[in-house]
């Protein structure tokens, strides 16, 4: 298998990345934040993250990881 050159791959997704056009959603995204800068990549603009909306709509109610989170609203 062959492996991406990881500049290659910060050229390609940093425009993306930083465009505040594009709205990125994901779960738990401070941790992935933190892993991408940490090897080069920009700062993320215009993001979701489900984690922090269950959580703000629905604090004290269930759990708010991607396990739960899938079960309950997708089936």
């Amino acid at each position: 298998m062959v492996q991406l050159n990881i500049s290659t791959i910060i050229n390609k997704l940093n425009p993306l990345l930083e465009n505040s056009s594009i709205l990125k959603i994901g779960q738990n995204l401070k941790y992935d934040i933190i892993v991408l800068k940490q090897n080069g990549f920009s700062t993320i603009s215009s993001y979701d993250d489900t984690m922090l909306m269950s959580y703000i709509l629905f604090a004290g109610l269930h759990n708010h990881n991607l396990d739960y989170l899938a079960q309950a609203y997708l089936k």
